[in-house]
């Protein structure tokens, strides 16, 4: 019994140590936050080895006692969840940092986008003040003519006088 009452206690102490990191929302605002909780669980790697090692001795300690062989599958079954969890928080934050460097490629090319739909922008305003200036050229171009066939109009009609 004290054995099992002390590995319990060893291994209750390891799993808050492994806990989920609260935090994982900086993943998203910041991506060096996603790389720290990645390099963390890396960390962590070395910590769940020595887990695995103790609860592999517990199990030895255990398996030849029928009176706590109950006890040995449902400390199995906690296991196995707990190994379930610590893979899938691995693979979620990896998750998260792939979404995250995906959202700053995107940020950049929308950002780019922005910048050549200002530009566009700015070339459709200067193309059309340029047609207007053309266009003043041309109804000023049509004034002259006018005044011209005006001129030649009463110049001919004196010559004709």
């Amino acid at each position: 019994m004290c054995i099992r009452d002390r590995s319990t206690w060893g291994l209750q102490s390891q799993f808050k140590k492994m806990s989920v990191n609260p935090n994982v929302q900086d993943a998203f605002v910041n991506p060096a936050a996603g790389s720290k909780d990645i390099d963390e669980i890396s960390s962590k790697n070395a910590q769940l080895e020595a887990l695995d090692k103790e609860f592999q001795d517990l199990l030895q300690h255990i398996s030849g006692d029928e009176n706590l062989e109950k006890y040995r599958s449902e400390y199995e079954k906690l296991y196995k969840a707990f190994r379930k969890s610590f893979e899938n928080e691995k693979r979620l934050v990896k998750h998260c940092k792939d979404l995250s460097e995906n959202i700053i490629t995107n940020a950049a090319s929308v950002k780019a986008a922005l910048e050549m739909s200002q530009e566009d922008s700015n070339t459709i305003k200067r193309l059309k003040k340029e047609i207007e200036k053309a266009w003043q050229f041309v109804e000023k171009a049509r004034e002259k003519e006018e005044k011209s066939k005006k001129m030649v109009t009463d110049l001919k009609s004196e010559i004709v006088n």
